[in-house]
């Protein structure tokens, strides 16, 4: 149940969100913009949205819509690419708390619905 998923979807991720949570990269592309393509190349390796087809579960996932840490797309990119039983639940007003305490009780709901 993974609420608002980090370390998706790199080459959105890395020029969409806050400078903080991708920093090093964005230097170093920067610094290397020749480096681009190899780099998220190796990235690609551990990018959560390709490890995601390997999820066999059933998986529930919060976005927050205006979340700066998570891009959106970068949560849809990922939840694109599950191919086990998913839902995504979407809070429109939200930053990276992806629904906070409201989330939290419908998490506990759905688990219920999963195994009465």
């Amino acid at each position: 149940m993974p609420m608002v998923p980090f370390l998706c979807y790199y080459p959105d991720a890395v020029k969409m969100a806050r400078e903080n949570q991708y920093g090093e990269l964005n230097n170093y592309f920067i610094r290397y913009p020749e480096r681009e393509a190899e780099g998220m190349k190796t990235l690609s390796y551990v990018d959560n949205m390709n490890l995601a087809p390997w999820i066999t579960c059933p998986t529930l996932v919060s976005v927050g819509l205006r979340d700066t840490t998570c891009p959106p797309s970068t949560v849809y990119a990922t939840y694109n690419h599950l191919t086990c039983e998913k839902e995504i639940l979407h809070y429109p007003y939200d930053m990276h708390s992806g629904g906070g305490d409201a989330h939290r009780e419908r998490v506990v709901e759905w688990a219920h619905r999963l195994n009465p």
